[in-house]
């Protein structure tokens, strides 16, 4: 089983590297995968750093013999690689360092900072890396995106959903129904394009109506749902009456 991580660096600015990484590969081994894109000597001289989105450090990825799954890790993880290209084991390199520390002992250690010109002369560094190995990459990728927001806003007008519109959500065993109560732009993922937000009949939803702190509608919890325009169909789908049912299943009997 693997995991999708978005991996950084110090001067790799807002833009990682999102990348699958096996479960049970051991830190080790993941060093050795960075090494060559952050540009480290050494696998000694690196250190791995698993930050939330303000870029508060969470854990520390160590010892090297623990593996990915030890860490608690969920996909799109943050885990941002910091290089001490001064690391020296007898002068107190931060590996040492970060022994010492967990030893239970003091350890002073040093901010190391460089100049951007500075480190525009490095070579093997991972803004030269990424300018040789991630241009097409990137530029492929929000091709890709671009195409998918145009097919999502083009079903929008096949399918012509409005507000109020009644829905079906889902396939085989596992549909649900509701009213079309939102339809545009919304953070729900890294992706942009249009949103359709629903408010379902029974609570197999997984919200409010807000997400990450902002309203789009309103509705009790559990029936709000969120689905991309290929995700739903609008038509005579009516509000199922559950005594009704009950009925039919007890003739039946």
């Amino acid at each position: 089983m693997s995991i999708k991580l978005s991996i950084t660096h110090a001067n790799s600015g807002s833009m990682g590297l999102e990348k699958s990484y096996p479960l049970t590969m051991t830190i080790l081994e993941f060093k050795q995968k960075l090494q060559f894109i952050v540009g480290a000597e050494k696998i000694d001289n690196m250190f791995l750093q698993h930050r939330d989105e303000d870029g508060k450090i969470l854990a520390t990825l160590q010892p090297d013999d623990k593996t990915l799954n030890d860490f608690n890790l969920v996909k799109y993880s943050n885990i941002h690689v910091v290089v001490d290209i001064n690391a020296d084991e007898e002068k107190g390199g931060i590996v040492s360092q970060l022994n010492a520390l967990q030893n239970g002992q003091l350890a002073n250690v040093p901010k190391y900072e460089i100049s951007e010109e500075a480190y525009k002369k490095r070579d093997n560094t991972f803004a030269k890396w990424k300018d040789a190995n991630l241009k097409d990459f990137y530029a492929k990728k929000e091709q890709e995106e671009k195409e998918q927001i145009a097919k999502w806003d083009e079903t929008l007008k096949e399918k012509d959903i409005k507000i109020n519109d009644r829905c079906e959500i889902g396939s085989n065993q596992n549909k649900h129904r509701g009213k079309v109560v939102f339809i545009g732009e919304a953070k729900i993922d890294k992706t942009k394009g249009v949103w359709i937000g629903i408010e379902l009949d029974e609570p197999f939803g997984d919200n409010n109506g807000t997400i990450q702190g902002k309203q789009y509608f309103k509705c009790n919890d559990k029936y709000g749902k969120f689905v991309r325009t290929d995700e739903i169909q609008v038509g005579d789908y009516p509000v199922i009456d559950e005594l009704e049912l009950s009925d039919d299943d007890d003739q039946e009997l």
